[in-house]
C-alpha cells in the first residue's frame, strides 16, 4: 500500500512477487542544530564550566535507527547572530530543522524567540517529564522541531513527537511504540505533578509477568537511564510514590527486527 514503510519482510515478499522496481517517497532532509556556549566537541580538554557535546551524537544515532539521516549539523553557541544564520542556512537546505537547547526562558535561549521572528512557533511547552522545554514551528516555512537541551528529554521528545511527525511527511500513517502493561519491581518515589516517562528494563518474572525494573536516578541530564533500557515506563500525573507490584502501561523501546 501507498505510505507503507519497506522493511525485511516487505522488501522480500515484493522479490518473490519478480517486483524489482518501486515508486516511493524521499526521506525528509534533516538539519540538526545544537546551541550552548558551554558545550565542547568530545576529546578536547575541557575548562571549568564546561561539559563535552554528545546530543548530536545520541540524536543522530537514535535517527539513524529510525530510518532517517541527518544532512547537514551544526554546533552553535549562543549567539543570536550566528544562530539566526544557522536556522536559515539549515531551512534553505534540508525538510526539516529539530534543535537541541535555546527553547526554554533563560536570557541566553534564543532559539524560540528567533523561530518566531523567522517563521512562527506553534506551540510551546509539554505537560511532559522528561520534555518540558519543548518547541513547535516553522522556520522560513520549513517545519521546526526545538526539543530539549538535557539529552535524555531531547530522546524522549523525538520518539514521541519528531519521529511520528517525520512519518506523515513521508505519507504514512504513523508506526508508534507498541505498548504493554507491566508490574513494578520495585517500589518507586517520584512526586505527583506531571505525567512520566520513565526508562526501564523488562524482566520476566519466574511466573512469567513481566515487571519494569528502574534504575538509578532518572534526571533528564543522566543519558545513563537510556543505557539498556527496553521500556519507557507511563506514570500518571497523579500518581506520586509507587509501590512494588503498581500496574502501569509501557511502551515497548526494542524494534522489530522484520
Amino acid at each position: 500500500a501507498a505510505g507503507q514503510r519497506l522493511g525485511v519482510a516487505e522488501l522480500g515478499r515484493l522479490a518473490s512477487c519478480g517486483m524489482c522496481q518501486l515508486t516511493v517517497t524521499q526521506r525528509p532532509r534533516l538539519g540538526l542544530l545544537i546551541s550552548g556556549d558551554e558545550l565542547l566537541p568530545p576529546g578536547r580538554q575541557r575548562a571549568p564550566g564546561q561539559i563535552w557535546e554528545s546530543n548530536s551524537a545520541l540524536l543522530t544515532a537514535l535517527l539513524n535507527r529510525l530510518g532517517y539521516a541527518v544532512a547537514d549539523q551544526r554546533v552553535v553557541g549562543d549567539q543570536p547572530e550566528q544562530l539566526r544564520a544557522a536556522l536559515l542556512q539549515l531551512a534553505a537546505g534540508c525538510d526539516v530543522v529539530v534543535s537541541t537547547g535555546g527553547v526554554s526562558a533563560g536570557d541566553s535561549d534564543w532559539i524560540r524567540p528567533l523561530v518566531a521572528e523567522l517563521g512562527a512557533v506553534n506551540f510551546w511547552k509539554l505537560f511532559l517529564k522528561p520534555g518540558r522545554p519543548f518547541a513547535w514551528g516553522q522556520v522560513a516555512g520549513v517545519p521546526f522541531f526545538g526539543l530539549p537541551g538535557n539529552p535524555v528529554a531531547a530522546a524522549v521528545t523525538a520518539l514521541q513527537l519528531l519521529w511520528p511527525a517525520l512519518q506523515r511527511l513521508e505519507g504514512a500513517e504513523p508506526q508508534l511504540l507498541p505498548r504493554l502493561k507491566v508490574r513494578l519491581e520495585a517500589p518507586l518515589r517520584r512526586g505527583a505533578g506531571r505525567p512520566e516517562l520513565a526508562r526501564a528494563q523488562l524482566v520476566v518474572a519466574a511466573d512469567g509477568g513481566l515487571l519494569a525494573r528502574v534504575a538509578g536516578s532518572q534526571a533528564s541530564s543522566r543519558i545513563g537511564s537510556l543505557q539498556g533500557a527496553d521500556l519507557l515506563l507511563e506514570i500518571p500525573a497523579e500518581l506520586g510514590a509507587l509501590e512494588a507490584g503498581t500496574e502501569l502501561w509501557a511502551q515497548l523501546l526494542r524494534l522489530p527486527l522484520l
